[in-house]
């Protein structure tokens, strides 16, 4: 663990569609989309969608900045009860991106669509199976803009038969209808079928917790 001091918000993780490792650090920014490098310098708002994917992902976190000088933003990222609960999950199963919503408003891809930040679509949907039969899923806005990003149940990776828990009474795929709860946020947002949309600024996310209603 780094013991060198921290600039304001210094909390980094190197951003890939397959993690294994995520890294929080502090030192100067950069401008690269590219997957394995590192970014410090960016928005808080950044800063907190790559924490989300990370999670949901179940990456092995390292926090390498001096912990004397952590900002209270980042301690309510790093130290969030729900979303470290949703990390530790014991069933231990890693998401991942199951889903490129390139229909909802804002999402569709430009005419001059350029790889570097299209190819994964602008849109996406992140999840992960939990133990107790329930999910946590992510919508991720690409763009620099807003849009309305649509994360659709039936994307959702079935319950596994066989975990390192033992045989899965929840086994199979996730109900039309699900319990939704703002992670980030603690609110529980009610009963929804079929689908559930956010609206999300520029390269945000909001995390959910999907629970059978």
């Amino acid at each position: 663990m780094s013991t060198r001091s921290a600039p304001p918000v210094a909390l980094c993780l190197a951003l890939t569609l397959d993690p294994t490792l995520a890294v929080m650090t502090g030192g100067a920014g950069c401008n690269s989309f590219e997957a394995g490098k590192r970014c410090p310098g960016m928005t808080e708002t950044e800063y907190r969608t790559e924490f989300s994917l990370w999670v949901i992902g179940a990456a092995s976190m390292i926090v390498s900045t001096d912990l004397r000088n952590m900002t209270d933003f980042m301690k309510e990222t790093l130290m969030h009860k729900e979303m470290l609960a949703i990390h530790q999950d014991p069933m231990g199963i890693a998401g991942g991106l199951v889903h490129k919503d390139e229909s909802s408003a804002g999402c569709a891809q430009p005419a001059d669509n350029k790889p570097a930040n299209g190819k994964n679509g602008y849109c996406q949907m992140w999840a992960r199976p939990l133990s107790g039969g329930k999910w946590a899923m992510a919508l991720f806005n690409r763009n620099n803009h807003s849009a309305t990003v649509s994360g659709p149940f039936s994307a959702l990776p079935a319950q596994p038969a066989q975990t390192i828990l033992g045989s899965n009474e929840h086994a199979g795929a996730a109900p039309t209808t699900l319990a939704v709860r703002n992670v980030w946020s603690g609110a529980d947002l009610g009963s929804h079928s079929g689908s559930f949309s956010a609206e999300l600024d520029g390269h945000a996310t909001v995390v959910l917790l999907l629970s059978p209603a």
